[in-house]
């Protein structure tokens, strides 16, 4: 009995190193380029946060645990994201033009300052699903563009 038991230590010891090689490989090589594009110039910070499933749909709860602050002072800017495992994620940004870090909304729920999410889903009258914003991040697949927008722009497409 006591040989089985320590057999089933030692299985569980070279497993836990084996599950943590695994992880560790998953570091991307390549890191995640983001470049937001719609920017209006000095009108505040733009916010991008790479979101997993679960904080996506806690969005604005908490801090994100991957996020870049922009200066938003051109057109045009990028946010990198170093040492991002690869995976699925969603990309949620807006331009906090009173800079209080959160995307302000007015009293029917609608969003008062630009944003986007990856794949550009139709984001009128609610939240997009994790599933239509999901991008799958890997060596091959590593910049990805996103174009932040008034409300009302989502509203004419």
């Amino acid at each position: 009995m006591k040989l089985l038991l320590l057999l089933l230590g030692a299985a569980l010891c070279m497993g836990a190193e084996y599950i943590d090689k695994t992880a560790t490989s998953r570091v991307a090589n390549a890191p995640l380029t983001i470049t937001v594009t719609g920017i209006k110039p000095n009108h505040g910070k733009v916010l991008v946060a790479v979101l997993d499933r679960n904080e996506f749909v806690d969005a604005g709860s908490k801090v994100p645990k991957y996020y870049r602050l922009l200066d938003g002072k051109t057109m045009e800017e990028r946010a990198v994201f170093e040492n991002l495992p690869y995976g699925e994620y969603a990309i949620g940004c807006y331009q906090d033009v009173n800079g209080n870090l959160l995307l302000d909304k007015n009293l029917a729920g609608i969003p008062v300052e630009d944003f986007a999410f990856s794949n550009n889903p139709s984001a009128k009258w609610k939240k997009p699903t994790y599933d239509q914003s999901k991008i799958a991040y890997s060596n091959s697949h590593h910049y990805f563009p996103i174009v932040i927008k008034p409300w009302i722009k989502y509203w004419n497409e």
